[in-house]
């Protein structure tokens, strides 16, 4: 029997993972949460340890295009503490977000670090990485990282640069998030392994039951 593929219009035609790097407590579980408008949930603990640990991963569907689009956001759960993230967390992540407190220098100067990760185990999106400056609900006189030093940063690197207050503005958000389908979605038209990879691969189960999956963006 095939193994063709059946596709509901009801299943996405995109499914882009995008995973949030940087210091422990500048904002990644906010933001994700913020644009997937999902709950506060409290957090567990690491076994045998007081780590905190978040949901993984959230995911949002919406129509880009005349298209339907599945984004999935991948946080680090607090495994950031002790830089243990492996390989496995960066596999298969079309686009990368890499963030900054505004009001913290070790979190700016913390950023070569993460961009390095991204070079190291995720080299294939080094071009659909951005840069993000959260303020956390700060006011402008708290920030202690210059806005000049920041885009000479970002210049340096050729990063897309932003900055969100993921609770009192959330259409910041929604603008990187934007902007990061865009990135993605641009470079599929010319570059036929990324175009591949973003489309739901759907796995025939038995007779008129077919089950879809991402092709890389739902799995570490």
């Amino acid at each position: 029997m095939s193994l063709r593929s059946q596709r509901s219009k009801d299943d996405p035609a995109y499914c882009i993972k995008v995973i949030l790097l940087g210091d422990l407590g500048v904002g990644k579980t906010t933001f994700m949460r913020t644009y997937t408008r999902a709950r506060p949930q409290p957090p567990t603990l690491y076994q045998g340890s007081n780590i905190p640990h978040y949901p993984a991963s959230m995911k949002k569907t919406f129509n880009y295009q005349g298209k339907k689009v599945e984004i999935v956001l991948w946080d680090t759960a607090g495994q950031e503490r002790y830089r243990s993230l492996t390989a496995s967390h960066y596999r298969g992540a079309h686009a990368c977000i890499i963030m900054y407190d505004v009001s913290s220098e070790d979190s700016f100067n913390h950023l070569p670090i993460w961009l390095e990760s991204v070079h190291e185990y995720c080299p294939g999106a080094n071009d659909r990485t951005v840069l993000v400056g959260s303020w956390k609900g700060s006011s402008s006189s708290r920030r202690k990282v210059e806005l000049e030093r920041v885009l000479g940063f970002a210049a340096h690197y050729r990063l897309p640069h932003f900055e969100v207050d993921s609770t009192a503005n959330p259409n910041t958000v929604d603008t990187v998030l934007d902007n990061v389908v865009r990135l993605v979605l641009t470079e599929a038209n010319e570059n036929r392994q990324l175009s591949d990879s973003i489309k739901p691969q759907g796995t025939r189960l038995a007779p008129h039951k077919t089950e879809f999956k991402c092709s890389a963006c739902c799995h570490s």
